[in-house]
């Protein structure tokens, strides 16, 4: 049985699997169909570091393996992509974003934090909250990359100069 399995960290995912001899590479938001089956999700939660990438950074999008290998119960955001993050930041209360920010994987902090800037966010209570339990600063954020996107101004000053022989 194959299992679809999607990237849903802010980065690049990979993994090796020697027994297998696979080695694999999920591009930003990738998503793998018909292509890695349940002995492959197994031996990779065998290794060390498995388990974390599997909870945190791919998702695993068998709903039924997902809940009985991975022990997410407690874990509703683990599903969750990115249309599922936008509408937590924008709509949901500020007790249900506190709540993501405090439990749920990594990966979803990630896309949260890629997605505020980029929206851009505007309730400062919910910037406040993203800072003070991330670390960090979304205006910064914008604020910089809004720099990246314009030509930099340059200043014109004096005449030029020759150099003295």
């Amino acid at each position: 049985m194959f299992i679809t399995v999607r990237n849903r960290s802010a980065g690049t995912v990979g993994y090796e699997i020697p027994e297998l001899n696979i080695k694999r590479t999920f591009a930003l938001h990738e998503t793998k169909e018909e292509l890695i089956d349940e002995r492959e999700l197994r031996l990779l939660l065998q290794q060390r570091g498995g388990d974390i990438l599997l909870r945190h950074y791919l998702v695993v999008e068998d709903e039924e393996w997902a809940e009985k290998n991975l022990d997410i119960d407690n874990m509703p955001e683990y599903f969750w992509g990115i249309e599922e993050v936008k509408n937590c930041l924008l709509n949901e209360s500020l007790e249900l974003l506190e709540d993501t920010l405090l439990n749920a994987p990594r990966g979803v902090i990630g896309i949260m934090k890629e997605i505020a800037w980029r929206l851009p966010l505007a309730d400062l209570n919910k910037i406040a909250l993203i800072k003070k339990i991330t670390g960090f600063d979304i205006q910064a954020a914008t604020i910089n990359m809004a720099q990246l996107d314009s030509p930099p101004a340059v200043a014109v000053t004096g005449r030029l100069r020759k150099r003295e022989a």
